[in-house]
């Protein structure tokens, strides 16, 4: 099986701001499960402190364009391309809500410092998830 994760929330995960929560869920799952291929997909380069388990790749998705519009275009156009050319058979988003592929299973995991950003994409998509898990503040 292979997943594809949105990377995006990843890469401004830091020790300082919260601890790295959805990088280190990822990373556990990804140890717990080998047999699975997590692939994270971002518009830029990113790699954790700590290295990631075998069974995980970064795939790295340069917007077309700068700004708001190049990232309306990455988020609407690109990164659905980008799930079907990896063969996804489940997406994973951390904190964020973007297309589906009407062929793949998206699941959703929001952590502390995560809310979603309401609008077009989110209200269009967010009622095709098949699970979402939350992590309150404590």
């Amino acid at each position: 099986m292979r997943i594809a994760v949105n990377a995006h929330p990843l890469v401004g995960d830091s020790p300082a701001d919260t601890g790295n929560v959805a990088t280190e869920l990822l990373v556990r799952v990804a140890r717990l499960h080998p047999d699975v291929e997590f692939v994270l997909i971002g518009d830029q380069a990113w790699l954790p402190a700590e290295p990631l388990p075998l069974n995980v790749q970064v795939a790295v998705l340069k917007p077309f364009g700068k700004g708001k519009v190049g990232r309306f275009l990455w988020r609407r156009y690109q990164w659905p391309k980008m799930v079907r050319k990896v063969k996804a058979d489940r997406i994973l988003y951390f904190d964020d809500v973007l297309p589906v592929p009407f062929d793949v299973q998206p699941y959703l995991v929001m952590t502390r410092k995560g809310t979603l950003p309401f609008g077009a994409t989110t209200d269009e998509n967010i009622r095709r998830f098949k699970r979402w898990r939350c992590f309150p503040h404590s």
